[in-house]
């Protein structure tokens, strides 16, 4: 019942975090056009990028490590938060002075993302994913987008409240890492401990997570910002509008795959329950996702359309291509969270990263100029295929790893 119940938390949260950003749409486009949202949209993807790199890519490596070591986790993974933050801020001032120089690029919306690059060594949810004390961020989640939810409500009305938009999102981000570490420290008595004499090693250790993040941003964030310089504000406004879709279709399998890793964290210090552990599992999981993807086929398109009003027109040619890169990142995630990670065998993720990110960027420039953000989003579902492939491949020619 325990288990029923965190993971009910769980799902919970990531819904909470998907459907804010998809909730505030219709209210964003009734006061902006698409080309004020898409430049905020590319000032807001320099602090995603950061994260995601620094940061996010740590959440798998922390919540794996905590469950080995606990106490030594904590000085090395704060420690390496920290060292991460300053980083992120010296990288912040490089990208803004590299687009002004370079690009004549002066959007002012870079320096609102600026404030919570700051307070991202605060970053705490990989304790309570550890712990598995969902409660927690989802009352976070309810509380911080739930004020945001209604300040955009009430205070966003026309294009002169772009500046007000972008400093509300900087100001959840921050609040969402302060609240987690007063969570923390309060309940699991976690404190910073810097030490960096812990430095390398804990960045060594972390490599392959680090490295499969570095190549996995360049297909998750920097084809936006490619997308943003190629083609114009507005075929962002529509990559990042279906990558918010997409991101609302993964909550469910996503959070399957991250409830059961300490699961398997733990099957897998006993191979003779490995066999039994997968087989209750990834039926369930492959029939999940093959539901998730038919409904958005079917009702898709309608209800994006009656969502977004007239300004946006989702076409079936963008659902179809959705959906077929949710059910190949869906799949990927499996295999990273109930075969690699537990493994220890970071380094095939990485290598499918990079295969993924050979093909999606070598083919970016040809594909947006001939067939626009809909070529984006097909190059982007062949090449998470083929990194799957590879995946698949090479875990079937090595079973004793992981069947026995």
């Amino acid at each position: 019942m325990k288990i029923n119940k965190n993971l009910n938390f769980s799902l919970l949260y990531n819904i909470a975090n998907a459907l804010f950003p998809l909730a505030t749409l219709p209210i964003v486009f009734r006061a902006m056009s698409p080309t004020t949202y898409g430049n905020i949209v590319f000032s807001n993807l320099i602090y995603q990028l950061l994260i995601a790199l620094f940061f996010s890519s740590l959440i798998s490596f922390s919540i794996r490590e905590y469950k080995e070591n606990k106490e030594k986790s904590i000085k090395d993974i704060y420690t390496l938060q920290i060292f991460f933050t300053v980083i992120s801020v010296l990288l912040y001032f490089f990208f803004s002075l590299f687009l002004k120089c370079f690009f004549n690029e002066t959007n002012e919306y870079l320096y609102i993302f600026l404030i919570c690059t700051c307070f991202s060594f605060l970053h705490s949810d990989w304790v309570l994913f550890a712990e598995q004390d969902y409660k927690k961020l989802l009352l976070r989640t309810l509380c911080v987008k739930g004020i945001l939810l209604l300040f955009i409500y009430f205070f966003i009305n026309n294009e002169e409240d772009d500046y007000l938009y972008a400093s509300l999102l900087a100001i959840g981000y921050t609040a969402n890492n302060i609240i987690a570490y007063y969570y923390v420290r309060r309940f699991y008595g976690i404190r910073i401990n810097f030490l960096i004499s812990n430095i390398k090693s804990s960045i060594f250790n972390a490599r392959y997570f680090i490295s499969s993040a570095t190549v996995g941003i360049s297909y998750q964030y920097v084809d936006q910002l490619i997308v943003g310089v190629l083609l114009n504000s507005s075929s962002l406004a529509y990559i990042n509008v279906l990558k918010q879709i997409l991101g609302m279709l993964s909550i469910v399998p996503n959070t399957v795959c991250r409830f059961y890793l300490p699961k398997a964290t733990i099957a897998y210090s006993n191979t003779e329950n490995i066999k039994e552990y997968h087989n209750s599992l990834y039926l369930k999981f492959l029939l999940m996702i093959l539901f998730f993807a038919t409904n958005f086929i079917l009702f898709g398109q309608h209800s994006l359309n009656l969502f977004l009003g007239d300004k946006f027109n989702i076409t079936d040619i963008s659902i179809y291509i959705c959906a077929l890169i949710f059910f190949v990142s869906a799949t990927s995630v499996y295999l990273d969270t109930q075969h690699s990670i537990p493994l220890h065998y970071e380094k095939v993720t990485f290598v499918a990263n990079v295969i993924v990110a050979i093909f999606y960027l070598s083919s970016l420039y040809w594909v947006a100029i001939v067939y626009g953000y809909n070529g984006v989003l097909l190059s982007l579902a062949v090449a998470e295929f083929l990194g799957v492939i590879y995946v698949c491949l090479f875990y079937l020619r090595r079973k004793e790893l992981w069947l026995k």
